[in-house]
C-alpha cells in the first residue's frame, strides 16, 4: 500500500510539475501558488521552437514537490480527474457553466478536456475556469489533426466576417503514409 501511494504521489507530482507551467505564468499576483521559474519557461518555449527539448527545471520540481506535500489525499485524488466540457460560447451565468466551475472551485479538479469550439471561445473559457481553480488546470483536447479538429473558425454577425480558425493537418494515417519523419515531426 505504501508502494503504490509513493507511486500515486510521484506520478502526480510529475503531472503537476510538467503541466502547470503556462497557466502558473498566467496567474501571477493571483492566490495560485507562484512558481520560481516562471520567466524561465517562456525562454525555454521560445528554444523548444528551434527543436531543443523543453525540459522542467530544479525549481520546478521543488515547486511542485512543495505543492504536493500541503494537498491532502482527497485533493491529490482530485487532481487526477479532469471534467469535459464544449469549447463553444457559454454565457458566465449558464448553468452548465457554473456547474463545471463549481467542480473546479469545490472538488479542486485538475483539469479540463476541451471539445467543439471557436479559438476565442474555446481560450474565454479556459481562462475563467483558470481563475476558478486553486491550482493550474492541465487543459487537454482531442486533436488528431491539430487545432483545427476541435477549435472551429466562426463568424462575426451582422457583417459575415469570418474570425478564422486553426490549422488542420491529415490524420496521422496521411502523415505516416509519407514516411517523412520530419513531417510528422513539425506537426507536432
Amino acid at each position: 500500500m505504501i508502494q503504490r501511494v509513493r507511486t500515486w504521489s510521484t506520478l502526480t507530482a510529475l503531472i503537476l510539475a510538467s503541466g502547470v507551467r503556462a497557466a502558473t505564468a498566467q496567474a501571477q499576483g493571483t492566490r495560485k501558488p507562484a512558481s520560481p521559474s516562471g520567466s524561465s519557461r517562456i525562454a525555454k518555449s521560445a528554444s523548444a521552437k528551434s527543436g531543443t527539448a523543453q525540459t522542467s527545471t530544479k525549481a520546478d520540481a521543488r515547486w511542485a514537490d512543495a505543492v504536493l506535500a500541503k494537498l491532502t489525499l482527497r485533493q491529490k485524488a482530485a487532481q487526477m480527474v479532469w471534467v469535459w466540457t464544449l469549447g463553444d460560447y457559454t454565457a458566465d451565468d449558464a448553468p452548465a457553466f457554473t456547474s463545471i466551475q463549481r467542480l473546479v472551485r469545490e472538488q479542486e479538479l485538475g483539469g479540463v478536456i476541451v471539445s467543439v469550439g471557436g479559438p476565442l471561445d474555446i481560450a474565454a473559457k479556459t481562462n475563467a475556469l483558470q481563475r476558478a481553480a486553486r491550482l493550474p488546470l492541465l487543459i487537454g483536447a482531442d486533436l488528431e489533426t491539430g487545432a483545427a479538429f476541435r477549435a472551429r473558425g466562426g463568424w462575426f454577425l451582422p457583417n459575415a466576417i469570418e474570425l478564422g480558425g486553426a490549422t488542420s493537418f491529415p490524420y496521422q494515417m496521411g502523415i505516416g503514409a509519407t514516411r517523412d519523419t520530419v513531417l510528422a515531426y513539425e506537426m507536432g
